[in-house]
């Protein structure tokens, strides 16, 4: 019973867009400090950033213990020298020894810069949407990433995922059935 109201309660606060309250008591101070102090960072840097990985999907309403933070980031993250590609000076990559992440946009992903722009924020942090978070999860495609979209999934209605994918990734459709086949026999 106690998960059903979980749920319940996430779906009334994604009415409201994401939430990084979400994470308190299940991720660690020191992970949310990370967060906060890294995101303080790329602002002032003006790198274009969205957070990703498990803290947006704990700010979805489906939190769970991470060790780092990730970060979409946008072409100024990085300094080309030719045909060799660094982070820029100052990028954060750590913090206070938590890992910092910065996940750059692929070639064939255009439609995952829009991001930046549309992002919601909470407490000042901009967080990817729930589609690009659940296209990004699924390609990854590891265990803990197909785990966290069957969880995301089990929070909020899977049609518009399935629309976004539709669009921008039909090929992963096959995985969203398969994570909704599993969140269905939880």
């Amino acid at each position: 019973m106690a998960i059903h109201r979980t749920f319940d309660r996430r779906q009334v606060k994604r009415a409201s867009g994401p939430d990084i309250d979400f994470c308190d008591g299940v991720v660690s101070t020191r992970i949310l400090r990370a967060l906060y102090d890294s995101e303080a960072r790329l602002h002032e840097l003006g790198v274009p950033h969205a957070l990703v990985g498990g803290l947006a999907v704990g700010a979805y309403g489906a939190p769970r213990a991470t060790k780092d933070v990730d970060f979409l980031v946008g072409e100024e993250a990085f300094v080309h020298h030719g045909m060799l590609v660094s982070f820029r000076p100052g990028l954060p990559i750590s913090s206070d020894g938590v890992a910092v992440d910065p996940i750059s946009v692929g070639n064939d992903e255009h439609f995952l810069r829009k991001e930046f722009e549309s992002a919601a924020t909470s407490h000042g942090i901009p967080i990817i949407g729930l589609e690009p978070l659940i296209y990004m999860k699924l390609s990854a495609g590891r265990h803990r990433d197909l785990d966290d979209v069957t969880r995301l999934l089990n929070a909020t209605n899977e049609d518009p995922a399935r629309a976004y994918l539709n669009e921008n990734a039909p090929d992963l459709i096959p995985l969203l059935e398969k994570c909704l086949r599993h969140g269905e026999s939880q």
